[in-house]
């Protein structure tokens, strides 16, 4: 999604030589005006030339610079007043560097204007650099990749407009008392993948009741059921991939009636008993994969008929409940079953589009037929299948919503898999898995 959008930026700009009294340190940056949205801007990147562990001196602009590139050039450390003659950035890229410090008015004259800040792939330890500037304006925070092993709680008192903090790929641990301000009300998507949490205190999370997306693979959790609280019920979108989940009980997402998608591949979970739960009526997407499943209950997905994604490949299922599936089965954008030892037989035969026979081979997975390709299973000889017996489902009660009850009032523009590109292709994925499973 963001590489579509980026696309549609550049074709949207007109670029020009940049004119008037802009003073571009040509050989060291490239600046180019851009005409975007009827309004001239001015990108500057300083990631090519022979600059090299320095921010270069810059005179004033007119336009103001928008956007500002200083990645992949080797900085140390960000001095006081390293912006001091520049105005209006909008947007300051700072990725890619070796920063281990950020002096206290490294962004003086420019923190008031400043929405994106992109200090990704450097050696940051702290933040205290963001106490000491006035942010107002600051939408978006990115810090994957460097070294922040703890936050102080004062971190962001002075960024009261953050909707997206990424942290992935640190080392925090502990509890996480930096959330705890009234400034991160707004904050829309949390990013805390790949660090070495083992727990979650729902606490730190109180001032977070605009919080839409939580994500927390990759780390050393155990359990889940800090999901229980109340402020996590508007949540739209979990991901806990690659911990050490044994089980997840339903009872968790009771109140999750705005969830549309849940990420838990590369856990431990032996059963998906909270698949049946009530509050999750309108999930569209389910990611299982690398588990220990060995069955999906027939109560399995009474509560929404809205999934357009399953992804339960690598388990250990042997078969599929048709009447837990079939009912939106034909829906799905993608179904994906592939590296299960399925049983081939009338029990699955349900699964074929049309009346054909299954055939096995190298890359089927009938665990209970040889990997030769003379093995078939004529479907033929399956009796007529058993009518689903009408199941009791969930009430509009039984979640805790009201008829008139709304959507959620806010998506962030970074989407899982099935944004809308996604979507166009993933229609032919369901026939695909399938059929490179079972025949």
């Amino acid at each position: 999604m963001d590489n579509l959008i980026l696309a549609w930026i550049t074709l949207s700009c007109v670029i020009l030589p940049v004119t008037g009294s802009s003073s571009c340190p040509s050989n060291i940056c490239e600046c180019r005006e851009l005409e975007i949205a009827s309004r001239m801007e001015t990108e500057v990147r300083c990631n090519t030339g022979s600059n090299r562990g320095y921010v270069p001196v810059f005179r004033s602009f007119e336009p103001f610079i928008s956007s500002l590139y200083l990645s992949g050039v080797e900085l140390t450390v960000l001095g006081n007043g390293s912006f001091r003659e520049l105005s209006g950035v909008r947007e300051m890229y700072l990725y890619d560097n070796y920063l281990i410090r950020i002096e206290s008015q490294a962004f003086s004259n420019i923190d008031h204007t400043i929405e994106t800040l992109d200090l990704q792939h450097n050696k940051l330890r702290n933040l205290d650099f963001l106490t000491t500037h006035d942010f107002p304006r600051l939408r978006q925070l990115l810090l994957r990749d460097n070294e922040l092993v703890s936050i102080s709680p004062e971190s962001f008192v002075l960024v009261p407009a953050l909707e997206n903090l990424n942290l992935d790929d640190n080392h925090l641990q502990g509890k996480l008392n930096f959330l705890q301000h009234p400034s991160l009300k707004g904050l829309f998507h949390l990013n805390l993948d790949h660090n070495d949490l083992e727990n979650i205190d729902p606490e730190d999370f109180l001032y977070l009741t605009n919080l839409k997306r939580l994500l927390l693979s990759r780390n050393q959790l155990r359990s889940i059921d800090f999901l229980r609280h109340p402020i996590f019920r508007q949540l739209y979108g979990f991901g806990a991939a690659h911990n050490l989940l044994e089980t997840v009980e339903p009872s968790i997402f009771a109140d999750k009636h705005l969830l549309k998608w849940i990420e838990l591949s590369n856990n431990l979970l032996t059963n998906v008993t909270f698949l049946a739960s009530c509050g999750l009526r309108r999930l569209e997407e389910i990611y299982l994969s690398a588990n220990r499943i060995k069955s999906l209950p027939e109560k399995s997905f009474q509560a929404t008929t809205t999934l357009i994604i399953v992804d339960v490949s690598r388990n250990e299922l042997e078969t599929l409940p048709r009447c837990a599936l079939q009912p939106f089965y034909t829906q799905l954008f993608m179904f994906d079953i592939s590296q299960n030892p399925m049983q081939c037989n009338c029990q699955i035969a349900w699964l074929q589009d049309k009346r054909r026979d299954i055939h096995t081979e190298k890359q089927s997975q009938c665990a209970n037929l040889e990997f030769l390709s003379t093995d078939e299973y004529e479907i033929d000889d399956c009796e007529a299948l058993i009518p689903c017996s009408p199941t009791s489902g969930c009430s509009k009660y039984s979640v805790g919503v009201l008829e008139n009850d709304q959507q959620e009032p806010y998506e962030t523009t970074e989407m899982t898999s099935s944004d809308a590109s996604t979507k166009t292709v993933a229609t032919y994925m369901v026939t695909f898995l399938v059929t490179l499973c079972l025949t």
